[in-house]
């Protein structure tokens, strides 16, 4: 009977742990918080750009507690730092950044965040202006997609200098799309990249973990109910 009641309360643990992990909005990105860096990149990140000179164009990053990136130009480019993910099928996510200019000409698009080769952005922060956050809305309404999220100084067509600051950056999953948010929306006819191999969706694990520990507490329980002598 105690083995039976130390594997059920270790269930209740691990369950109790699931079900928090999945009641709060997990960050999506990686290195988030720019840690980790690899002989000079920043792991999970690349910096790209239009014709960037990097005697002209160049990003630094600082990490921990004010962990953040800077862009800076002082030629006009539209230079940006991108990460790769994975968005599931008939899913809403919200991109999410802290914003901060200094001395970006107010002529063409400034600082934003968006997605590679879209158009669309969720912010344009211009000329020298303090923290402020910085949202877009990103809707998945055909099959699971890779976007390569974008942080950047300038735009598609609309190049700029000067210094863009980005920090606290998250990507999170939400259960229904949120009015008033710029949005990119991906249809169901949309193409998608081509794949030779499958990516389970980010909630697959924790949903295979809690049905196994669900199981696993009705049987303990079962057998603890069965072992428990009954009154006479």
């Amino acid at each position: 009977m105690n083995i039976t009641l130390f594997f059920l309360t270790f269930s209740l643990s691990i369950l109790v742990s699931i079900i928090t992990i999945k009641a709060h909005a997990q960050n999506i990105i990686k290195n988030a918080n720019f840690e980790t860096i690899n002989d000079t990149q920043v792991e999970y990140w690349r910096f790209d750009g239009w014709q960037i000179n990097p005697d002209i164009t160049t990003y630094q990053v600082t990490s921990g507690k004010n962990a953040q990136l800077m862009i800076s130009s002082s030629e006009n480019t539209h230079a940006y730092m991108l990460q790769d993910v994975w968005l599931d099928q008939n899913s809403s996510y919200i991109f999410t950044a802290d914003i901060k200019s200094l001395d970006i000409p107010t002529v063409n698009t400034g600082a934003s965040i968006s997605l590679h080769t879209h158009h669309v952005k969720g912010c344009n922060i211009q000329g020298s202006k303090d923290w402020s956050q910085c949202q877009l809305q990103i809707s998945n309404n055909g099959p699971r997609k890779k976007v390569a999220l974008m942080l950047s100084l300038g735009h598609y067509g609309n190049l700029n200098q000067g210094q863009a600051f980005f920090k606290n950056i998250s990507l999170e999953k939400k259960h229904n799309t949120l009015p008033n948010i710029t949005t990119i929306t991906f249809g169901k006819n949309q193409k998608h990249l081509k794949k030779s191999y499958f990516i389970p969706p980010q909630d697959v694990y924790l949903n295979i973990g809690l049905a196994v520990l669900m199981i696993s507490l009705f049987i303990s329980l079962f057998v603890l109910i069965k072992k428990t002598p009954k009154n006479s």
